[in-house]
């Protein structure tokens, strides 16, 4: 069985990595206003359904939606999770997340869910305050050594 752990220890500095948890599985989600949705790797989403049922709801996309990642290639989501994410000790949300192939962070935060969200970011300190309570953030690099992950950009609708 894959961990989640393994999947994201490969980063080291210059992203903003927001710690979560799911259920009783503990990662961390890359906050990245340049990505216009949510996005999920298949691979995360396994993990997270096997370990935390409960946590998660999914189903198809009314339309595919077009994802161009980083290395010019195009991948399509058809299925949208819903997971109930808790941020820090206070903040519970479900968020929406698109789900795809492949990425580099297997869970991004993007534009959707910082115009729902809006937290406050103290770039000083490197908190996120969230309805009122604080999470602190790491920052971190993608390992773009693998030949099967790219970096995503931009999406739009098909």
């Amino acid at each position: 069985m894959k961990s989640i752990a393994n999947m994201t220890k490969h980063t080291s500095n210059n992203l903003l990595l927001l710690p979560l948890s799911v259920g009783s599985q503990k990662t961390s989600a890359m906050v990245d206003s340049g990505a216009t949705h949510n996005f999920i790797s298949n691979n995360m989403l396994d993990i997270i359904k096997s370990a935390s049922h409960d946590c998660v709801k999914w189903r198809h996309a009314s339309e595919p939606l077009r994802v161009s990642l980083a290395d010019n290639s195009v991948v399509l989501s058809t299925k949208i999770a819903v997971l109930l994410v808790q941020i820090g000790e206070h903040v519970r949300q479900n968020i929406e997340f698109h789900v795809v192939p492949r990425l580099n962070h297997p869970l991004i935060l993007g534009l959707q869910w910082l115009r729902i969200a809006n937290p406050t970011i103290d770039w000083s300190t490197l908190n996120i305050t969230l309805d009122g309570h604080t999470a602190p953030v790491v920052t971190g690099t993608i390992d773009t050594r693998s030949k099967h992950s790219a970096t995503l950009c931009t999406a739009k609708q098909m």
